[in-house]
């Protein structure tokens, strides 16, 4: 009985140095964010539109082509003067299919990427604790592929300075957000024939527990 209660008295002894140094949740998302860094998943979906367009004889030839992404993240945290740093953006698309109208031709964008190529840090605005509003630039790097036919050539890698606009709402734990990047004029050009205009994305993303 001796040695029973004894090995009680040690078990609950360590729970409870357990206890004292486990740190507890933070309080709201500015602390957070102060604390370490955030990681956001983008969720999958129709996120926009981008206007692709070909010159011809007839002048440029032009169609709205929509864009769903797949797959991406964004990772952000808050620095010691209090200014927000995004560390990480990635975002894959699905395969674009432009019109055969435009190119004259069926045509497919495949293996479509924008990651962040440095780090971008922004003074926020903060309505509350839980929400977060930024608006900032972003120079990321665009890597593709044009497939026509049975043929798929890699394009080379364009560097795109990108407006976002962000807004984040959180709790200590959990995190969401929605990101918009608009753009009026060209974001990519060949040979003055093809051009990709007017990009428009609307992105979620939250966190996973």
């Amino acid at each position: 009985m001796r040695l029973a209660t004894l090995l009680l008295a040690f078990i609950c002894a360590c729970n409870t140095q357990l206890a004292d140094v486990i740190d507890p949740p933070p309080d709201n998302l500015h602390d957070q964010l102060a604390e370490t860094s955030t990681r956001l998943l983008m969720t999958p979906a129709r996120s926009g539109s981008i206007v692709a367009e070909r010159w011809s004889s007839a002048g440029w030839q032009q169609g709205a082509v929509e864009l769903s992404i797949s797959d991406g993240e964004i990772v952000a945290h808050l620095d010691d003067a209090n200014r927000l740093v995004v560390e990480t953006f990635k975002v894959g698309f699905d395969t674009i299919d432009i019109p055969a109208s435009v190119i004259g031709t069926a045509t497919q964008l495949s293996d479509v990427r924008l990651v962040l190529e440095s780090a971008s840090s922004v003074e926020p605005s903060w309505p509350d604790a839980d929400t977060l509003q930024a608006t900032t630039n972003l120079d990321v790097s665009l890597s593709w592929s044009l497939h026509t036919g049975t043929s798929s050539v890699p394009l080379g890698v364009q560097h795109l300075h990108l407006p976002l606009q962000l807004q984040v709402t959180g709790n200590g734990r959990t995190a969401s957000a929605t990101l918009g990047i608009s753009t009026t004029g060209d974001v990519w050009q060949w040979a003055a024939l093809v051009k990709l205009r007017d990009l428009e994305l609307t992105l979620q993303a939250s966190t996973v527990l």
